[in-house]
C-alpha cells in the first residue's frame, strides 16, 4: 500500500523531465523503460503525458513499455482469488496471468480488501523468490536480457546490482557495464 501511493511532488521531477525531453525529440516511443523498483513513480509520470502504460510488451504509438523486472506493487494474480489468512511457505507458487492496475484506490482496495495473495513482486529479500506468478516475470527477466544485449544503447540510471542477487547474472553484467562507462 505504501509503495502504491508513491508520486512525484510536481510534474517536474527527473522521470518528468526524461520524459519530456524524449518525447520533444521523438524518441520516447523508441525506448523501452525497465526498472527494478515496485513503486509506480515512472508510471505516473507517463500517465501525466496522455500516455498509456505497456507492461508486457514492447508498447505502440499511444503505450510507453515499462518493464518491472522485479515486479511490481499493482499487479495482481488474474486467475487465482485467495481468502485473508493465506500462508506462504518456502517454494510455494500461485502461478496464474497477471492484472496491473495504476489507479490508487483500485489498487489499495485490492491489497486491502478482494485479494488474499500480496501483489506479484520477487521478496525483499537474498535471492529475491517470486511466489505470484513466478513464470511471468522470469519470462520478462528473460525477454529483457535478449533486448538488452541486442540493444543498439543501453542507459542505466540508478543500477548497483548486489553481488547475492546471482539470479540476475545480466543484471550485474550490465551494471558493470554502465559503472565503468560512467565512473
Amino acid at each position: 500500500i505504501y509503495l502504491i501511493q508513491l508520486r512525484p511532488y510536481s510534474h517536474e521531477s527527473l522521470y518528468d523531465l526524461l520524459l519530456k525531453r524524449l518525447l520533444e525529440i521523438g524518441l520516447l516511443e523508441s525506448f523501452l523503460f525497465s526498472t527494478l523498483n515496485y513503486d509506480c513513480i515512472l508510471e505516473s509520470c507517463i500517465l501525466n503525458l496522455n500516455k498509456m502504460v505497456s507492461y508486457w510488451d514492447y508498447g505502440n504509438e499511444n503505450s510507453i513499455p515499462v518493464w518491472k523486472l522485479h515486479g511490481s506493487a499493482n499487479w495482481f494474480s488474474k486467475d487465482i482469488r485467495a481468502s485473508d489468512g493465506v500462508t506462504f511457505t518456502k517454494g510455494v507458487t500461485f502461478e496464474g496471468g497477471l492484472e496491473a492496475s495504476l489507479d490508487i484506490n483500485e489498487t489499495i482496495g485490492k491489497c486491502i480488501i478482494n485479494q488474499g495473495l500480496y501483489p506479484a513482486m520477487c521478496l525483499f529479500m537474498k535471492g529475491k523468490p517470486i511466489q505470484i506468478a513466478p513464470s511471468i516475470i522470469k519470462k520478462q527477466q528473460q525477454e529483457w536480457s535478449h533486448a538488452v544485449t541486442t540493444a543498439r544503447t543501453v542507459t542505466c540510471i540508478g543500477v548497483n546490482p548486489l553481488p547475492e542477487d546471482s539470479h540476475r547474472s545480466e543484471e550485474r553484467r550490465v551494471g558493470k557495464e554502465c559503472r565503468s562507462r560512467w565512473s
